[in-house]
């Protein structure tokens, strides 16, 4: 089997780790600016059912706070764990790219909650 660009498991966990740390402050951006554009008092839709109709709501605080706190979990997590690694050991990259995948979508998810409520 053919691997391409084999890395330690902990140079795969810090540059993931950066990936997300971007992911994060993109996501905590977009909370800010929707926290501060969008009335305090007005619920926002943060669920969709698949045919885009909003199911669930939320406080303004809450829509634009609990992205970026689940982001900071994220990475916490992936640091204690990929400090306890031993030195030298390689993986082809399948757990970092899955942390990466879900901040991104978090990130995502964020965007279109802010564009929702600033499109209506």
């Amino acid at each position: 089997m053919l691997i391409i660009n084999v890395m330690t498991e902990r140079k795969m966990n810090r540059v993931a780790n950066a990936i997300c740390g971007v992911f994060v402050v993109i996501s905590s951006l977009i909370g800010v600016y929707g926290y501060l554009h969008i009335p305090a008092d007005r619920p926002i839709a943060v669920h969709f059912d698949l045919s885009g109709t909003p199911d669930g709501f939320a406080p303004t605080y809450m829509a634009f706070l609990i992205i970026p706190l689940i982001g900071i979990a994220t990475l916490v997590i992936v640091a204690l764990q990929s400090s306890s690694i031993p030195e030298g050991r390689t993986v082809r990259g399948g757990a970092a790219i899955v942390v990466i995948v879900v901040q991104a979508i978090l990130c995502f998810g964020q965007l279109f909650i802010l564009f929702q409520e600033l499109k209506g």
